[in-house]
């Protein structure tokens, strides 16, 4: 294991003299730079260069455990030093990887002048919000495709949406919260859907979502549930019908608490259709279906937004301790950092399971499509451009404009050439 100095293969300052040397400019000498609308990808990439120092310091800090551990080993004939640390590894590689995040995208263009992005490296990290952006978006429209073909097969199914939490655990305890939550077999959510299941609601999908609350110093894990029951469960008199009481007593029985937890239940409706509303039991209040789905594919990025204006005057390995306010912010990485680490966080079951796997829809994270090509379609491109990062100006520079030579331009000047 290499010292420090080595973990991340690109310096900010040569890749930014490098980006810079070939930035295409206007006649004023005015760079071109990547429109965003929103703004997600230079913000995103900001956030995650800040967030990246974070784990620089926690390799830093594992480092020199190790030094003082007398675990650091040299190399007589290089000088290279070496340490047995499995962490020091772990962190300086994710410091590394989400420093290279998305340092390139290639975009297609239209004659509208539509971008769409064609080409671009991700690093996968649970803690990246550019990943975990375009990882949610991935999966919105992954779900939204598995409920279509769902409600074609199942037109009498009624989705629902359950929301499940406890109290909030303090720092140092969330990763004993969440086995829980959702552990194995042994879980507070696989033993109530054993209890769904006897009541006949079996097809579901479920996500867990972590929020941190930095005031009280504690963390908020629930689950969001998109599950369906058949139009009779709402009929007068049905011993399946689960109220608000009945599903709070039941989640407070399966976690074990000596307190009432929160949850909620609605029912789904299309807002866009007038005649889709049918009676129900008074207590269950109703959710727009799309935005059950969108609260279904988000993924753990929240409790990370009070960072990114902290660690922004920061060299990388600058301070030992980065706190704001009361909080030391490694700690908080660190925490949920192990706690998320080889925890499956998004699960589907019964019917909805079973079309995820006809549709071809890897249950991998690591191996879904960040780009987006298929659901994005294929509108004819005219146009490919490259946009390349800059941290010192934190923006993207186009460095590539090229004209594409459609493929019936290609074969007739192989046929006439």
């Amino acid at each position: 294991m290499q010292n420090n100095k080595n973990y991340s293969q690109i310096v900010p300052a040569e890749n930014d003299i490098r980006v810079k040397s070939k930035a295409i400019c206007d006649s004023k000498g005015n760079y071109f730079t990547l429109q965003d609308s929103k703004q997600r990808w230079q913000s995103y990439k900001n956030y995650g260069v800040n967030f990246s120092k974070v784990f620089y310091m926690l390799g830093a800090e594992e480092l020199d455990k190790a030094n003082k551990a007398g675990k650091l080993r040299v190399n007589e004939k290089t000088g290279e030093v070496f340490v047995d640390s499995e962490k020091a590894k772990r962190y300086f590689s994710k410091s590394g990887r989400m420093t290279e995040c998305s340092l390139r995208l290639g975009y297609k263009v239209d004659s509208d002048n539509k971008k769409k992005l064609h080409n671009a490296l991700f690093c996968r990290d649970r803690l990246c919000m550019i990943c975990m952006w375009r990882l949610s978006r991935r999966l919105a429209w992954e779900t939204s495709q598995i409920m279509n073909k769902y409600m074609v097969e199942s037109p009498d199914m009624i989705p629902i949406m359950l929301t499940l939490t406890v109290r909030n655990p303090k720092m140092g305890e969330l990763s004993k919260m969440l086995d829980v939550l959702c552990h194995g077999k042994s879980g507070a959510w696989q033993l109530l859907n054993k209890w769904l299941v006897r009541r006949g609601i079996k097809d579901y999908t479920r996500t867990l979502e972590i929020t941190f609350n930095h005031e009280k110093r504690s963390w908020h894990p629930h689950l969001h549930i998109l599950t369906f029951v058949p139009k009779e469960y709402f009929s007068k008199g049905n011993k399946n019908y689960i109220s608000h009481a009945l599903l709070r007593k039941e989640w407070k029985h399966v976690c074990n608490l000596d307190y009432m937890p929160i949850v909620d239940i609605r029912r789904c409706y299309d807002k866009n259709s007038k005649n889709e509303r049918i009676g129900f039991d008074s207590d269950i209040k109703t959710v727009d279906f799309a935005g059950a789905i969108r609260e279904t594919s988000k993924y753990c990025v929240k409790p990370l937004k009070i960072f990114s204006e902290t660690l922004d005057d920061y060299a990388d390995g600058g301070e030992e301790t980065i706190v704001k306010g009361k909080i030391d912010i490694k700690e908080v990485v660190r925490e949920l950092d192990e706690a998320l680490s080889s925890r499956r966080l998004r699960a589907h079951g019964g019917k909805i399971k079973t079309i995820a796997k006809e549709l071809k829809f890897d249950d991998d994270e690591n191996k879904k499509d960040l780009l987006h090509k298929d659901e994005n379609g294929t509108a004819e491109a005219i146009w490919e451009e490259i946009y390349e990062y800059v941290f010192e100006d934190k923006e993207y520079y186009l460095t590539v404009r090229d004209e594409i030579i459609q493929e019936q331009e290609k074969k007739f000047d192989l046929d006439t050439g």
